[in-house]
């Protein structure tokens, strides 16, 4: 039950109705391409081709955010 109530509680930060809607956008978005990036170990075709993505976009993405692939990387 613990699991469920944490996953509620990121849930609910995530979308808090007290920020502006720009700013939950761009915080789910960020999120999401963290998520997607440490899925794919930092393959950023990967992680491209499952968000439905170019990848010249979704680099842009990632530096709107200022993500940075080797931080995804599983370490050789």
């Amino acid at each position: 039950m613990a699991v469920a109530e944490g996953a509620k509680a990121k849930a609910s930060v995530a979308a808090d109705p007290r920020k502006p809607l720009k700013e939950a956008r761009d915080n789910f978005e960020k999120e999401y391409m963290i998520n997607l990036l440490q899925l794919c170990g930092g393959n950023v075709s990967q992680a491209a081709k499952m968000a439905g993505k170019y990848r010249a976009e979704f680099y842009d993405i990632m530096k709107k955010h200022g993500l940075n692939t080797a931080d995804f990387k599983k370490p050789s």
